[in-house]
């Protein structure tokens, strides 16, 4: 953080009144951010570059030159690295850096870019210049503010990458949990404004009252935590998973080609806090943190048939198939045999039998053939009660 001896502040109150003590206390701020725009990009890429040497040093010192080369313009070969010991590295670093700040090379470069007008010219520029390509959004625009403004933020995010991450970083880390706090309470404030009616209070007006002084809050503590974390927070790079301890850095480990220095290498991965790393060809990931992948099938393989299911057999609760018909000239099972008129059970015999149709044929098809006729009737059938016909009643 800033500190600031008592003395300087007793004697800038004694020059003036308490606006020579916020000059104070700014020019203390300027001062320590401008040495943290010096050493945190120098002191991140060494950190890294340390981080690297444990897996592959050959490519951990070519990743340290193309930055150098990049940034600062340093023109280190391998056989430059190989007689600097990591001490007197960091501090050429720093010193070149802080060049680098002083001339104010940002803007310049930012300039540059800004003067090309043509797309061409602007695209072999950033390739010459920067091994990068331009976003598809700055190739879409024509010449104007607009892209004046995503060339500005290309460049920063190329010459700038390092304390671009970490202010971005802050930022997130700092906004959402208060955010999130904030639409809390807009929806308690919103449950609990009615009641402001009992004190003959508008509770449209106390609403937009309220909600403007909890954003106002909301603001300022955003605000002071930044500011507070700015000069306090240090990002650390994340080990790798599963890296060890690897072999030293040796002469023959560095790369001996002098145009090997001159290619741009790619950033690796770099994981803050409340970040996650996401690579191509990872799966889900598990409970334990590593990622899952399914054996994918070798090229020009064809997958292989799936198997046609099983027939289902019948179980229990199987219907056998009906059969409608009795007899030897009954027909097949499950053929529906239409009568031309069906007769109900309690119908009286079309053959004139004197009996129901129950007592008589009551064949399945509802169809009546005559045979009660040469069947005797059976006794208590009840036909003498109205069913029968009157010759039948008397015999």
């Amino acid at each position: 953080g800033i500190t600031v001896p008592a003395a300087e502040i007793v004697a800038a109150q004694e020059r003036g009144r308490i606006e020579a003590v916020n000059a104070l206390l700014l020019d203390k701020a300027r001062e320590l951010l401008g040495r943290r725009e010096v050493e945190y990009p120098v002191d991140h890429v060494m950190e890294l570059t340390m981080s690297l040497i444990r897996q592959n040093p050959g490519y951990a010192m070519q990743y340290l030159i193309a930055w150098a080369n990049q940034r600062l313009a340093m023109g280190w070969t391998p056989e430059t690295l190989r007689t600097l010991p990591p001490a007197q590295a960091r501090q050429a670093l720093l010193e070149a850096s802080r060049r680098f700040v002083e001339e104010d090379r940002l803007a310049k470069a930012i300039g540059e870019a800004l003067a090309l007008r043509e797309l061409p010219e602007l695209e072999a520029h950033f390739r010459e210049r920067y091994g990068a390509e331009l976003p598809p959004m700055i190739r879409r625009l024509r010449p104007g503010p607009d892209r004046d403004d995503l060339v500005r933020a290309r460049v920063e995010s190329i010459l700038r990458a390092e304390l671009i991450f970490f202010e971005r970083t802050i930022m997130l880390e700092t906004m959402d949990p208060l955010w999130r706090n904030h639409l809390y309470a807009m929806d308690q404030l919103r449950g609990a404004i009615g009641f402001r009616a009992v004190s003959q209070q508008d509770p449209r007006i106390e609403f937009k009252r309220e909600g403007s002084r909890m954003f106002s809050q909301v603001m300022d503590s955003i605000r002071d935590r930044v500011t507070d974390a700015i000069f306090k927070v240090r990002l650390s790079v994340a080990p790798a998973p599963g890296g060890g301890a690897g072999p030293g850095v040796t002469p023959g480990s560095l790369p001996s080609a002098p145009g090997a220095t001159a290619a741009v290498l790619p950033a690796p991965t770099i994981a803050g806090p409340g970040l996650m790393i996401v690579g191509p060809g990872l799966g889900p990931v598990d409970g334990a943190g590593s990622a899952v992948s399914s054996p994918a099938p070798p090229p020009g393989a064809e997958r292989p048939a799936a198997a046609p299911p099983a027939p289902r057999a019948a179980g229990p609760l199987a219907t056998p198939p009906r059969s409608s018909a009795v007899g030897p000239a009954a027909a097949p099972a499950g053929t529906v045999v239409k009568a031309a008129k069906r007769y109900g059970r309690n119908d009286a015999c079309p053959q004139g039998a004197g009996r129901k149709y129950k007592k008589c044929c009551n064949r399945p098809d509802g169809v009546c053939t005559g045979e009660g006729l040469s069947r005797p009737p059976a006794g208590g059938d009840g036909t003498g009660a109205g069913e029968g016909t009157g010759a039948e009643a008397d015999a």
